[in-house]
């Protein structure tokens, strides 16, 4: 293949990722599209960019330059025409009529910044000539940034001095002209665009010292970061000692630790330090460990250093509007829904079954609270409460609003209580595109269902769209299931606020007694036996457990719906491979897909509106293609049957599948569904604790086939529930 060279303007892309940009650049004769991985610097739209590579023809997507080498170029007259027109908002009559004006001097004329010299010119306003002149400047700016970079990095690996480059474009457009005075000021700026690793190796590069403060300072910073991926808002340094020695040797922990916690003082801190005066038990262990540690220092400061909580400046300040929001509107008073306790009493649901004594309790808090929780395990009738407030309050002429995190769990919603749900996101998109939406509901209830899920942000989105909106808000889920994927706890800390009206249901409805009996023993935090509902095999060896995999699913079918639940993404499509190949070898394969077969498990994996279908919906394959456009059906569980044509079965440009196996699941894609018989694989495993263990069992209705390593469920057992172990700092 021969190598080219081209130079012009990014103009739109095709396809973006962390690993790869797929582009349009418009060069002088002819746009072509440019495929670059993440080796290279990536480039924003509007860039003016030299690449050389190889022209490389694919039939699925044409023809590509594929970049090899790519740097950054002043502008030149070939390419003023594609700067003007770029994000200006001004067509090609226009920009003629710049370049006619000044045909030898427009580049004298930008770069003085002559604003009169562009307004004298017709159809030229004073803000269109300040955005083509910070344009100009902007791109001259990010042309003499890279040599810089390329300056201090002179000896760092090809790879990393790439990424760093990429990041400090994109610290260019925070910083604008000010960033290489910026980053030679605190190069540990660029730690909000990059990792610390190439961070630190830029700040290394640029002569500073391991033990200087901006270094330690960061590096505290870096490893809060991280914990808040963990799920913490706040942490403790005995949470981060380990991950900060990495970052910065031993010798400078306590240094980095001091350094924080003075730079925390300062206006517009980096971090927040927080004394803390409400601590769960892990939290007071921690602090207690801390005192122990630090009275080893037999020095005051390590006490104090030691037994306060961490925070980032932006996690504080979410923290602080959740917490205001709940307290105001949990001790707001809002008139009662004119409900008479009769109607409660005497109200049938679908089933002709009347509420019991928790329920009608749960009914009548929603009905007379501002804020509310309902809370119990699964089949104990949380959607029957729904069922009959929503009716209830429809007849008293107020409006519902019903909301869960993913769309399957929306779904089931939607077909459990016949009335409409909505994902929290695809609300929020709701209220974004038409802000005279909410003003249409008279004090809606607003249910927000399996909330153990909600993450602070998410919490922090709903208050920040209801601001200053009278609601009620009705939080509906089950402590003991897993906690948010995000950061925070909300459904917990409001579990534990003593001036919440909540009620807990405890009457199950819809599991079988011995599969009751498992659940509950989880929850107190004994062993589970063995019972006529439940099954609990021992094996050794993977290739025994394939074994009594295929032996133990066979069996569940006759119950009805089965699934296996695993904690790992390898454990589930190790089972899908293994379970598709043996169950479905004598069944008819799909012509179009010849991965599926006929009485396939699959789930879907994206929301489709024009389906119908969410990320997460799982039914069975029931027919191939019987026409053209058709290449094969699908019964769901939920949506019924549906047909999808190859292109919303595989992604075609990423190579993916949108359909999947599902014999097996992750815990958390099967949160919110419920399936006759469940076979739980336990394996050694970090994400293995009480609250998977019981999301697990608490999916089956009739039988739990749990199969496991010799004692590893006393282990599970052992480790408590995962929302204990995180430090969250907002308190009710």
């Amino acid at each position: 293949m021969l190598e080219r060279i081209e130079v012009g303007t990014v103009t739109s892309f095709v396809y973006k990722s962390d690993s790869l940009q797929v582009y349009n650049l418009k060069t002088e004769n002819k746009t072509i599209k440019v495929r670059s991985n993440n080796v290279l610097p990536f480039v924003m739209k509007g860039d003016h960019i030299k690449i050389k590579g190889s022209l490389v023809f694919d039939e699925r997507y044409g023809e590509q330059l594929h970049v090899s080498e790519l740097s950054y170029v002043s502008l030149t007259i070939s390419l003023i025409y594609d700067f003007i027109m770029q994000g200006t908002g001004i067509g090609k009559a226009i920009a003629s009529r710049i370049i006619a004006a000044f045909p030898d001097n427009l580049i004298e004329v930008l770069e003085r910044k002559d604003v009169n010299a562009l307004t004298s010119i017709e159809r030229i306003t004073r803000a269109t000539a300040l955005v083509v002149i910070n344009q100009w400047h902007a791109h001259a700016g990010k042309v003499a940034l890279i040599p810089f970079v390329e300056s201090v990095l002179e000896n760092a690996p090809v790879a990393q001095r790439n990424r760093i480059k990429s990041s400090v474009k994109k610290s260019y457009e925070f910083y604008k002209g000010n960033t290489v005075e910026k980053l030679k000021e605190d190069p540990y700026r660029l730690w909000s665009f990059c990792s610390f690793k190439d961070t630190d190796a830029f700040a290394k590069a640029m002569g500073i010292a391991s033990n200087d403060n901006r270094r330690l300072i960061c590096a505290v910073e870096d490893v809060v970061y991280q914990k808040l991926s963990e799920g913490h808002t706040q942490v403790y340094p005995l949470q981060f000692l380990d991950e900060l020695e990495k970052c910065v040797g031993a010798d400078n922990v306590i240094k980095a630790i001091v350094a924080a916690n003075y730079s925390s003082k300062h206006n517009h801190p980096r971090l927040i330090i927080r004394n803390q005066e409400h601590l769960n038990p892990v939290q007071s262990q921690f602090t207690r460990e801390g005192f122990n540690l630090a009275a080893q220092h037999e020095h005051p400061d390590f006490i104090k250093l030691y037994n306060q909580a961490y925070a980032l400046p932006g996690t504080a300040e979410i923290e602080r509007y959740v917490e205001e929001q709940l307290t105001y509107r949990i001790e707001q008073k809002i008139k009662n829904i004119p409900v008479l306790e009769s109607d409660i009493s005497s109200y049938k649901l679908p089933s002709g079954h009347k509420l019991n004594n928790k329920q009608k309790l749960a009914v009548e808090t929603i009905l007379s609270n501002s804020v509310s929780l309902v809370c119990g395990g699964g089949g104990t009738g949380k959607t029957s409460v729904l069922i009959a407030a929503n009716e209830l309050i429809k007849r008293a002429g107020h409006h519902v609003l019903q909301v869960a995190i993913a769309g399957k769990a929306a779904q089931r919603l939607i077909q459990q209580t016949d009335d409409d749900a909505l994902t929290i996101s695809s609300l929020l998109s709701k209220i974004k595109a038409d802000k005279s939406f909410l003003n249409s509901l008279e004090l809606p209830v607003f249910h927000i269902d399996e909330a153990s899920m909600v993450d602070l942000l998410t919490m922090f989105k709903v208050l920040k769209a209801f601001e200053g909106k009278a609601i009620r808000l009705v939080f509906i889920g089950d402590w003991a299931q897993l906690p948010p994927i995000g950061p925070g706890l909300v459904f917990h800390r409001l579990m534990q606020c003593q001036s919440l009206s909540k009620v807990e249901l405890n009457e199950n409805y819809r599991n079988n007694s011995g599969v009751i009996d498992a659940a509950d023993k989880v929850k107190l935090g004994k062993i589970i036996t063995a019972n006529d509902e439940v099954e609990i095999i021992e094996y050794d060896e993977n290739i025994e457990l394939n074994e009594i995999l295929l032996t133990k699913y066979n069996e569940a079918e006759s119950y009805g719906s089965v699934h296996i639940i695993a904690a790992t993404k390898k454990m589930v499509s190790e089972s899908n491979q293994i379970l598709h190949k043996e169950l479905r070898k004598n069944d008819k394969y799909i012509k179009a897909v010849p991965e599926f077969r006929l009485n396939d498990s699959v789930i879907y994996k994206k929301n489709n509106k024009q389906l119908g279908l969410v990320n997460g919906s799982t039914g069975i394959i029931v027919s191939d293609g019987n026409d053209g456009d058709i290449d094969l059906v699908v019964d769901f569980d939920i949506e019924g049957k549906t047909a999808l044509r190859f292109d919303q079965v595989k992604n075609t440009f990423r190579g993916d599948y949108i359909l999947q196996h599902a014999y097996g699941l992750t815990c958390h894609a099967a949160q919110g569904s419920e399936f006759d018989v469940v076979i739980i694989i336990l394996q050694p495993s970090e994400y293995l604790e009480r609250s998977w263990l019981y999301t697990a069992i608490t999916r089956a209705k009739k039988r739990v086939v749990i199969l496991t390593k010799t004692d590893l469920i006393q282990q599970i057992i052992d480790r408590g529930f995962a929302f204990e172990e995180i430090n969250a700092g907002l308190y009710l």
